[in-house]
């Protein structure tokens, strides 16, 4: 499998779920190593339900920041997102481009800021966190959690 330097989380998650459908299917044991948080969330708790920017309007936004990374211009860049409607892209680690543009390609794809979709890694937590009542009998709440992970990961990870 040949991988592009603009391999991305969204690939690797639908390429390692082929991967471990396949190993599955042949009745072996997926294993997986390294990798960043990030990636490891969505193989596990699947991906966020944000849109994919066509390629017109990833061509705007690359045009709009191009001049402002090229000179360095950061501070410019954050402000031109905030104002598109993004306030949390103050946020982003300095010189985080590509999630700068990806907020902005997110906001003229929907018209809406990343924050305003739902991640499943944290939907899946406050349900566990809602499910378990009585956080003082341990067992109890174990259960609880299993039964929900049971119910909501498409995979037994361990």
């Amino acid at each position: 499998m040949y991988y592009s330097s603009d391999y991305s989380v969204g690939q690797f998650y639908d390429d390692a779920r082929q991967a471990t459908r396949c190993i599955l299917d042949n009745g072996r044991v997926p294993i997986v190593t390294s990798g960043t948080g990030l990636y490891l969330r969505w193989l596990i708790y699947g991906k966020p339900d944000v849109p994919k920017a066509s390629k017109e309007i990833a061509s705007e936004v690359s045009f709009e920041l191009a001049d402002l990374e090229r000179n360095g211009h950061w501070d410019a860049a954050v402000q031109l997102v905030i104002k598109a409607g993004d306030p949390k892209a103050q946020f982003l680690a300095a010189n985080d481009w590509y999630r700068l543009r990806r907020s902005l390609e997110i906001i003229k794809s929907s018209r809406s800021p990343p924050s305003a979709f739902e991640v499943p890694y944290d939907s899946f937590h406050k349900e566990c966190d809602s499910s378990v009542v009585d956080t003082n009998d341990i067992s109890s709440s174990a259960d609880v959690v299993e039964e929900v992970k049971s119910k909501e990961l498409d995979y037994d990870f361990i």
